[in-house]
């Protein structure tokens, strides 16, 4: 059965259907006791009150208003008829409210709250079949050091799919559009100014180099060696 955080979810009616008789609340929680899961005192406790003679309280509350009426009227009517119906209707009602009562008090006898909804969570999974709509009785508790540790783990791992999960992007608006055109022209007109840049300072750089490569290759000691050389 579903229940909520750290909180035990008692099924009055799942309980009262259930655990019919003695043997089979012992046939069902013996194992859980065994697990750990439900100490001695509760254990000794649900096998004392959950085939108890409480459910029989909503039909005991029908008798118990409608005898006086019963046994003192010999000639029935409507008027009486609708008066033992009255009595009847509220002796049931009283009844349920005692079996309610009942239960609560029993929840809030148990030593290990925590174990018992386990239990009851391990019963319910072997029986199968759906859960009855009934009255339910909560009762919050504190986690144990192993339900906090898997909490914890749990929640890293979660956090960690959300991490490695790629971040959906929204489509591009026509406007979006248009001012990324507009970045990537102003880059490239960026680029091609800085290049030409860069190709008109080279060209002004290698201008006088060629012209001191022209020098180098005109030695004027050279030609006067050779003017002054004797002719043969």
């Amino acid at each position: 059965m579903p229940t909520k955080p750290n909180t035990l979810s008692y099924n009055v009616t799942w309980s009262t259907r259930v655990f019919s008789s003695r043997a089979a609340t012992e046939s069902l929680l013996a194992p859980e006791h065994e697990d750990g899961n439900l100490t001695t005192n509760d254990y000794n406790a649900s096998l004392h009150f959950l085939p108890g003679y409480h459910r029989y309280y909503p039909i005991v509350g029908v008798l118990i208003a409608t005898a006086p009426l019963a046994l003192r009227t010999r000639k029935w009517s409507s008027r009486r008829a609708l008066t033992a119906f009255t009595l009847g209707f509220t002796g049931h009602l009283f009844g349920k409210l005692t079996v309610l009562n009942a239960h609560y008090n029993y929840v809030r006898s148990l030593e290990n709250p925590a174990g018992f909804s386990k239990a009851m969570q391990n019963i319910q999974a072997k029986l199968g079949g759906p859960v009855p709509q009934g009255f339910i009785i909560e009762r919050a508790y504190e986690p144990s050091p192993d339900d906090q540790n898997e909490t914890i783990s749990s929640d890293s791992l979660s956090t960690n799919q959300q991490t490695n999960q790629p971040l959906n992007q929204s489509p591009l608006t026509k406007w979006d559009q248009i001012r990324k055109m507009n970045d990537n022209t102003a880059k490239n007109s960026s680029w091609d100014s800085i290049r030409q840049k860069h190709e008109r300072s080279s060209s002004i750089v290698k201008s006088p180099s060629s012209d001191q490569g022209s020098e180098l290759f005109w030695d004027d000691a050279a030609n006067s060696d050779l003017d002054n050389a004797p002719t043969q």
